[in-house]
Formats: C-alpha cells, sequence, structure tokens
C-alpha cells in the first residue's frame, strides 16, 4: 500500500504529535529513545540516522507508521535544530552519510575455521573527517549447529560493540578536555581582575 504523504500542519499539530513523542518528549525507533529536547552531534545524528535506515525503512516498505516515525525523527532529532524541507519531503542532502565500512578477513587456520578480521570505518564528512581501524584476531568462523548468519552477526555484534565503545570513549575524552580547558580559561580569567 502507498504511503499517504500526510500535509505537515496536520503530521505535526499538537494532538498527532502525542501519536509519536511520549508525554516526556521521547521517540523510540527500534529498540532505541531518543529525546525531542536533547541536542545531538553530528556524529550522534549519524548514527541515529544509520537506526532509523535500519528500523524504519519505509522507502523500501511503503508503511505509513514507518514513514511517519521517520519524519519525526528529522525532525526533531536527526535534522535538529535546523529542520528539514517539508514541502516534498525529502531526505536532505546534509545526512545523507558517507560512512564506508571496509573488511579484511585472513584465514589464520584453514582446518579450524580461525580467521582474523580487520574492519575499516571511513567517514567523508566534510567538516570532521575520521577513519576507525578495528582488528578481531583468531575468530573460530565454524558454523558448529549455527548458521552463516548466526556466526556473521556474532562478530558484527562484537564489532560495532567495539565501535560503540570507541564512540563513548571519544566523547568521554573531549568532553573532560573541554571542561579542563574551561576551567583553565575561567581561572587564568579571575586572575586578571
Amino acid at each position: 500500500m502507498a504511503i499517504t504523504y500526510t500535509p505537515f500542519e496536520e503530521l505535526f499539530a499538537p494532538e498527532y504529535q502525542l501519536t509519536y513523542i511520549s508525554t516526556d518528549g521521547h521517540i523510540d525507533v527500534g529498540p532505541n529513545i531518543y529525546s525531542v529536547f536533547h541536542y545531538y552531534t553530528m556524529q550522534e545524528r549519524q548514527i541515529i540516522f544509520q537506526v532509523c535506515e535500519k528500523h524504519l525503512p519505509w522507502e523500501t516498505t511503503q508503511e505509513q507508521e514507518q514513514w511517519e516515525r521517520t519524519m519525526y525523527m528529522y525532525q526533531f532529532i536527526i535534522k535538529s535544530p535546523p529542520p528539514f524541507p517539508y514541502l516534498e519531503y525529502p531526505l536532505s542532502e546534509d545526512i545523507i552519510m558517507a560512512i564506508t565500512w571496509e573488511a579484511d578477513l585472513s584465514v589464520i587456520q584453514l582446518s579450524g575455521s580461525i580467521v582474523s578480521i580487520r574492519v575499516t570505518r571511513i567517514d567523508d564528512d566534510i567538516a570532521n573527517p575520521s577513519v576507525w581501524n578495528y582488528t578481531l584476531e583468531n575468530i573460530n568462523a565454524s558454523t558448529n549447529g549455527q548458521t552463516l548468519i548466526e556466526v556473521r552477526d556474532k562478530v558484527v555484534n562484537t564489532i560495532w560493540g567495539a565501535w560503540l565503545d570507541h564512540v563513548a570513549r571519544s566523547t568521554a575524552i573531549q568532553n573532560k578536555k573541554d571542561s579542563y580547558e574551561s576551567a583553565i580559561v575561567t581561572a587564568l580569567q579571575a586572575k586578571e581582575l
């Protein structure tokens, strides 16, 4: 069934908002919950964008609810504070992420299906380009009663967990750095008085 592209005034009318935004200001997408009051960094918005693509694939499934929830995510989370263009509901060029993943698998022991996987995440964001490398050593890639998809998912979840840990550590380091710099500037300014 084709999506009904609800007009902006109707979709974002106060009485309709409670369909997708909880009374305490949260929108849920898959297993994740996001606050409409929080200002997300570009890096956080990139990750949220990927979550939306995974859990709200409205372009391929043509499900009305998924489309509407995506519009709310773009309005209040991903493109916040600047809104995305409403009239034709296009996905903004600003948020189409230039993120690529590469994987290089090395066979260490063929008989036991022991492998090593090196992954690289490349972000070509103009304002903040980055490259992240991660290696999983001595992985048992034999199925042993599991499907290939289950083995793959276990590896992918390990890599994704390492990426999220990296993001959390980087954010904590940056926050501490900003805090120290601010404290030093405040102390120096106080000495001027």
